[in-house]
């Protein structure tokens, strides 16, 4: 029966403006907030070409964006009691490898789709209570290279070098 498809022509004409869905679960926060929030230094390595920070308030995850040269990144720490996804990268991924990851119960993963290629690693840190996660999706013109270099000198250099502490 198609009665009911008038009411729902009477309902979009009366209500164009109106656009349903959820809010945004993001604020944009600076690196002075995003480091209180990650509880230690979370900051953006040297050689980052730009970045932005944000907090996710119901689960008191803080993410920072950046770029390095070949590699687009993102790293996300949240409190936790055990080892979460907290990444976003949703792949069917060619590579997962559990395990340590920078010393902690972890795993790895990596991918490649069209001329990109992604990397994704996460580990819990138990007696921080915190999830950590690092995910790059990288140029393809040195054949990924460019992803095992920006998770080094991202780790490394800045992003998590003080949540061991």
């Amino acid at each position: 029966m198609l009665a009911g498809c008038g009411a729902i022509n009477d309902f979009k004409e009366k209500n164009s403006g109106f656009i349903a869905g959820m809010p945004n679960p993001w604020t944009a926060i600076d690196e002075k907030k995003a480091s209180e929030a990650a509880g230690f230094a979370f900051v953006l390595p040297e050689n980052a070409d730009k970045g932005n920070f944000r907090m996710m308030k119901m689960s008191n995850m803080v993410e920072m964006n950046f770029s390095m040269p070949g590699a687009e990144c993102t790293a996300r720490t949240m409190p936790s009691k055990k080892m979460e996804d907290i990444s976003g990268m949703y792949y069917d991924w060619d590579i997962e490898k559990k395990g340590a990851v920078f010393g902690f119960s972890g795993e790895e993963r990596f991918t490649k789709e069209g001329n990109k290629y992604i990397f994704s690693g996460i580990w819990h840190n138990k007696g921080k209570g915190r999830t950590y996660s690092l995910s790059c999706v990288c140029d393809n013109a040195d054949k990924g290279q460019s992803c095992n270099a920006a998770m080094a000198k991202g780790i490394a250099a800045v992003v998590f070098a003080n949540a061991a502490e």
